[in-house]
């Protein structure tokens, strides 16, 4: 927005416009101290008139001291933050770590004093992993020395964003009737069901499990904090929350991740990452569950 009759007073346009006869009208809501911005123009401006009459040159004088060190300041944290994850070692970095943040986050909606909380998070003791905050518009997460930043959408009400799911539950029938498919917060669950002969490719990164051990309706749901399985190799059991700290997940990607179950309650998989040894295929398996997940 340009201003350009900003660096004159007031007396002197009104002066100028009377000596030209040049008409003008003024706005009536300026002269009421009921706004804020005129309650400063009105009865602040003034005072400090009185005391400095040079006031209002001073201060356009220093506005532009002030643009032109934003400027550079500007340029300077160029490029930090352009992406949804930004490292903080970076910000620590550019030598304007409080500025730089308040630069990047005030992009998501969060305000200055809001940018000072995630500054204690991230800049204070302790790594703050976890520690999370609200704009209108975004989520704001500390994690392992990174910030992120969620829309809302893409959040679990849990955590105060507006992605809701509900369980999602899949028949043998409708398996039966061929690939079966749904979305999941952001990811696209795919379930089929094969002879055993043609599950060959075990290592390709999908998951895959013996149907004949398993209880339908199978639950396609959240993780709980409760949750508990052991995973594919493994004797003993396994928290869910270990596997997913031993993965590095954020609290989003806990919170999002597709959890399957079967009609027992045992988890027999987390989609993209772990399957239960309790179902794992073997020579005298005859029905095998492929379950593959891809993020859209």
């Amino acid at each position: 927005i340009l201003r350009p009759m900003l660096v004159f007073p007031r007396e002197e346009i009104e002066a100028f416009a009377a000596a030209n006869s040049i008409l003008y009208r003024n706005d009536s809501t300026n002269f009421s101290s009921e706004y804020k911005r005129n309650r400063i123009r009105n009865e602040v401006f003034p005072i400090l008139r009185k005391i400095n009459p040079s006031f209002l040159k001073t201060i356009v004088s220093d506005m532009d001291y002030f643009s032109e060190v934003s400027d550079m300041a500007d340029s300077r944290i160029e490029g930090l933050g352009s992406g949804t994850s930004v490292e903080v070692s970076v910000l620590k970095e550019s030598g304007l770590p409080s500025y730089a943040l308040f630069r990047i986050a005030e992009r998501y909606g969060f305000s200055s004093a809001q940018c000072r909380d995630i500054e204690k998070a991230v800049y204070g003791g302790g790594s703050g992993t976890g520690k999370h905050f609200l704009s209108s518009s975004h989520f704001a997460l500390v994690d392992r020395g990174r910030l992120l930043f969620y829309p809302l959408e893409q959040v679990p009400v849990q955590l105060g964003g507006k992605a809701l799911r509900a369980d999602i539950l899949v028949s043998r029938e409708e398996l039966a009737q061929g690939s079966y498919e749904t979305e999941f917060f952001s990811a696209r669950v795919v379930l089929n069901l094969e002879n055993s002969d043609k599950a060959r490719n075990m290592s390709d990164g999908r998951l895959y499990l013996d149907a004949g051990r398993l209880a339908f309706p199978l639950r396609i749901r959240q993780w709980r904090v409760s949750d508990r399985m052991r995973p594919f190799g493994m004797k003993g059991w396994k928290k869910l929350s270990d596997i997913f700290s031993d993965a590095k997940m954020t609290l989003v990607q806990k919170l999002t991740v597709p959890v399957i179950e079967d009609a027992t309650g045992a988890v027999v998989a987390i989609t993209g990452m772990k399957s239960s040894e309790d179902f794992r295929v073997t020579g005298c398996t005859e029905e095998v569950l492929h379950v593959a997940m891809e993020r859209l």
